[in-house]
C-alpha cells in the first residue's frame, strides 16, 4: 500500500505489544463465562443443527438478530476447540488479536493521511497498552472488537486516496471487499459507507463523478453480501431483511416507562427485564407464537406509540444517550475519567486536523457521527462506542500534539 517503512515497523511492534498485553490480562484476570447472549445461542444452533436460529432461547426459531459473520466465527471456534474452549479461551484470544490489530493500524492510517506515522504510533500505543474498554475487547461474545477492526481497516485503506482527492477503481474494489467482509459482522458499516458518499459530494464536487463511481463499486460489493443474506432471511423468516431484524425490539426496550439511557442500568432493572425475550419467559412465548419478524414489528409499533405519547421523556432520553455515547460512564471512576479525557483531547485535536488535512477530518467525522446516530434512539453501553475508539484516539493524539505545541510556545515566551 506504499506506506512508509517506519509506519509498518511501528504497526508490527504495536500489534505484538497489544496482543501480549491482552493475553497477560486474560491469564491473570481469568476468562469470565459468556452467559446467555444471542450470538452464542446462534453459534450453538449452527453447531448443533446447522440452522441460524434460536437467538433468544431454544425454540425461538429462525433468526436475523445479528449479522451472520460473528456467530459463524464462534461456531467455527467451537467446532475446532470444543464448546468450553471455543466459547471461552479461543474466542477471547481471537477478540484480543482483532483489537490489537485494529490499534496497530493507526500509524499506517496517519501516514496515509499525510499526518506522519508518529502521531498514529502514539495513538496506537495508548490503545494497546491502556485498554480502558477492556472487557468488550477481549470477551468476543459481542461483535465490538471485530467491528473495531473492520472500521479501522476501512478508514486506513481509504486515508491516502481520500487525502489526495482521487479514488481509483482498483482501490475502490479493495475497500469494497473489506467493507463486504465488515458488513458480515456489523450493519453499522452500511451507515458509515453511506456517510462517505455524502462527505465526498461535499468535498469533491469538481471530481465527484470518479468518487461516485468508486463508492458505487464499494456499495455494490457490499450489496452482493446483503442480497445473499436477505435472500436467506426471505426463505427462513418470510421477509427480505437486509441487515438485522431486531431494531423494533431494541427501540422498544430503550423507550418505555422503565427505560433509562444507560443499557447497563437497564439490565439491572427488574422492570426492564420483563420486556426482553432473552430474559422473560412471557416475551419468549410471544416471540415463538408470532415469529421473529412479526414480534419485532409489534415491538416497533409499541415503541413508536410510547414515543408519541411521551415526547419530552423521549427527548430527555435522546439527550442522555448522546452524552453517554461520547462520554461513557464506566464501572470504575478512573475508566470514566480516561474516556472523558479522550474526548476532550479529541475535541482539541479536531482543530489541528482541520488545519493539516481537512479532507481526512471530514472522513473521520463522517465515520464517527454516522456510526453513532442509531444510539440517539436506543440504549447505550460503553462497548457500543468501542468500534470508533481507534479513530477517536488518532484525533486525541493530535490534541496532545497541539497542547504540547502550545505549551512549548509559552515556555519559549517566558
Amino acid at each position: 500500500m506504499g506506506f512508509q517503512a517506519p509506519a509498518r515497523r511501528a504497526a508490527y511492534f504495536l500489534f505484538a505489544a497489544g496482543f501480549a498485553m491482552r493475553l497477560a490480562m486474560l491469564w491473570f484476570g481469568g476468562i469470565a463465562p459468556l452467559g446467555v447472549v444471542e450470538p452464542a445461542n446462534l453459534a450453538l444452533s449452527l453447531v448443533e443443527s446447522g440452522s441460524y436460529a434460536d437467538a433468544y432461547g431454544v425454540g425461538s426459531g429462525p433468526s436475523a438478530h445479528t449479522m451472520p459473520g460473528h456467530p459463524l466465527l464462534i461456531a467455527g471456534l467451537v467446532r475446532v476447540f470444543g464448546r468450553e474452549v471455543g466459547m471461552g479461551a479461543a474466542l477471547a484470544v481471537t477478540a484480543s488479536a482483532a483489537a490489537a490489530l485494529a490499534y496497530a493500524l493507526l500509524p499506517l492510517m496517519s501516514a496515509g493521511a499525510g499526518l506522519g506515522w508518529r502521531v498514529g504510533a502514539f495513538a496506537g500505543l495508548a490503545g494497546e497498552l491502556l485498554p480502558v474498554n477492556f472487557w468488550p475487547q477481549t470477551r468476543g461474545v459481542f461483535d465490538a472488537p471485530f467491528t473495531l477492526l473492520a472500521l479501522t481497516a476501512l478508514v486506513t485503506a481509504l486515508a491516502r486516496p481520500w487525502s489526495k482527492g482521487y479514488l481509483t477503481g482498483w482501490r475502490a474494489a479493495g475497500v469494497g471487499l473489506m467493507a463486504a467482509a465488515g458488513i458480515l459482522f456489523s450493519a453499522h458499516v452500511v451507515a458509515v459507507v453511506g456517510s462517505w458518499l455524502v462527505a465526498a459530494w461535499l468535498l469533491f464536487r469538481g471530481d465527484f463523478r470518479s468518487w461516485a463511481r468508486g463508492l458505487a463499486i464499494i456499495g455494490g460489493l457490499m450489496g452482493v453480501v446483503l442480497l445473499v443474506w436477505a435472500a436467506r432471511n426471505e426463505r427462513a423468516l418470510g421477509k427480505w431483511v437486509m441487515t438485522r431484524s431486531n431494531f423494533g425490539l431494541e427501540l422498544h426496550v430503550s423507550n418505555n416507562d422503565a427505560a433509562s439511557a444507560d443499557g447497563e442500568a437497564n439490565l439491572r432493572n427488574p422492570a426492564w427485564g420483563r420486556l426482553h425475550p432473552s430474559i422473560n419467559g412471557t416475551q419468549l412465548a410471544a416471540l415463538r407464537r408470532l415469529g421473529e419478524v412479526e414480534y419485532h414489528a409489534r415491538k416497533r409499533q409499541e415503541a413508536m406509540t410510547w414515543i408519541r405519547e411521551h415526547p419530552m421523556t423521549f427527548v430527555r432520553l435522546t439527550a442522555e444517550r448522546a452524552v453517554l455515547f461520547w462520554f461513557p460512564v464506566m464501572r470504575r471512576p478512573w475508566q470514566t475519567a480516561v474516556q472523558a479525557l479522550l474526548m476532550v483531547l479529541a475535541l482539541v485535536g479536531v482543530r489541528l486536523l482541520w488545519r493539516r488535512n481537512r479532507a481526512f477530518g471530514w472522513l473521520l467525522a463522517a465515520s464517527c457521527v454516522s456510526y453513532s446516530l442509531v444510539y440517539l434512539v436506543v440504549q447505550v453501553t460503553p462497548r457500543y462506542r468501542l468500534p470508533i475508539e481507534g479513530l477517536l484516539l488518532l484525533v486525541a493524539a493530535m490534541g496532545v500534539q497541539r497542547l504540547v505545541q502550545l505549551l512549548g510556545s509559552r515556555v519559549k515566551a517566558v
